[in-house]
């Protein structure tokens, strides 16, 4: 079926509000998080140093940032907070030596997530969404349109501050912070291909035949043409042959004994 434009942009802007939605309350929406502890924030740094030092938050464990500057500082990351974690890695009962390890070593961008003193300011309203469209090539008119639609954000050049990052087939997701939304699931693109996809289905059909029973039986040829053959001999069903490429019905064929 073919979408008109304006279709295709609030289609396009359901599907970027529902993947932002499922983003931490405090990164998607600016504000800190109200589950748990409402100072609850992380902060993403793409370069080291990181701007600031940590002492133990209690008997040799846990880490306090101190001596905040610089990059810590643009950051959101006040004197006295709490490391709650290194990525993804929970860190506030690890010994402060160790934090300091981690924090030192942990691949870029590293996402810390912090505790806030009761002395920090609170962030107030809320802040746009930002959506990266460095490398949005094919869908970008509509990309750019929805975005508009929602309010949000353009970024037009590559920052670790970007909410949602589109991403297009092969493009790399190296270097994109855990907190941040990127459009496509890397190599996502394999199972697009209808080879593959069979292939890899088949295999599960006959690991778990009853969960995966609504894959419908498949062939890949050439490797199966023998086996095709046998069944479509002792059948009256109209087979659908399909190019592993192809889109929108090009190429398709129905075949029948």
């Amino acid at each position: 079926l073919t979408m008109d434009l304006a279709s295709r942009e609030e289609a396009l802007a359901l599907y970027l509000q529902a993947s932002s939605s499922s983003r931490p309350a405090a990164e998607a929406s600016g504000e800190d998080s109200d589950a748990g502890d409402e100072r609850e924030v992380e902060a993403v740094f793409s370069s080291r140093p990181l701007g600031f030092e940590i002492r133990p938050a209690h008997g040799g464990c846990g880490a306090l940032a101190h001596s905040v500057e610089g990059a810590a500082e643009e950051a959101g990351v006040a004197s006295g907070s709490e490391i709650l974690c290194v990525n993804e890695c929970v860190v506030e009962d690890l010994p402060t030596d160790e934090i300091g390890g981690l924090l030192g070593s942990a691949p870029l961008p590293i996402t810390i997530g912090l505790r806030l003193p009761p002395s920090a300011p609170r962030k107030k309203g809320k802040s746009r969404i930002t959506v990266c469209t460095v490398n949005c090539r094919g869908s970008y008119r509509v990309v750019s349109e929805a975005i508009g639609l929602l309010g949000w954000q353009e970024a037009v050049q590559v920052t670790p501050d970007a909410s949602v990052m589109w991403v297009e087939h092969a493009d790399s997701t190296d270097g994109l912070a855990p907190v941040q939304t990127m459009s496509r699931i890397e190599a996502f693109l394999h199972f697009c291909r209808k080879v593959r996809l069979a292939t890899h289905l088949n295999k599960w059909v006959r690991e778990l035949p009853d969960e995966f029973a609504f894959a419908p039986e498949t062939w890949v040829l050439p490797e199966d043409a023998a086996e095709l053959e046998a069944t479509m001999s002792k059948s009256k069903d109209t087979f659908i042959a399909k190019p592993t490429a192809g889109s929108q019905g090009k190429g398709i064929v129905l075949a029948r004994k």
